[in-house]
């Protein structure tokens, strides 16, 4: 039995919309389409910013001055091998990035 009998490649874009290709083509943004001078669909990000007042540092025991960097993705997708080193010479040489493991 085929459920679908085409499948078509849909591209969402993060960064760069000036390489067409696939049969759905969209912007992350409005900002992409302005910066790449396109005019794709927008589709929003996946993950939304909320104006909050909440604050989980005390929680996680994070400290109040400390920069915390995140990520979203697949464990097999970070492997970019230069941003192991990256990330390991800033948590080697700056007290104010806090690691979260």
């Amino acid at each position: 039995m085929v459920l679908y009998p085409r499948n078509a490649s849909i591209f969402h874009c993060v960064f760069n919309t000036n390489q067409r290709h696939g049969e759905i083509y969209s912007a992350i943004s409005a900002d992409v389409n302005r910066i790449c001078n396109t005019d794709y669909p927008v589709v929003p990000h996946m993950i939304r910013n909320f104006d909050t007042t909440e604050d989980l540092r005390q929680e996680l025991n994070i400290p109040q001055d400390a920069i915390v960097f995140g990520r979203y993705g697949g464990v097999e997708s970070f492997n970019i091998d230069f941003v192991y080193r990256v990330i390991q010479n800033i948590l080697e040489t700056r007290s104010d990035v806090f690691s979260y493991s």
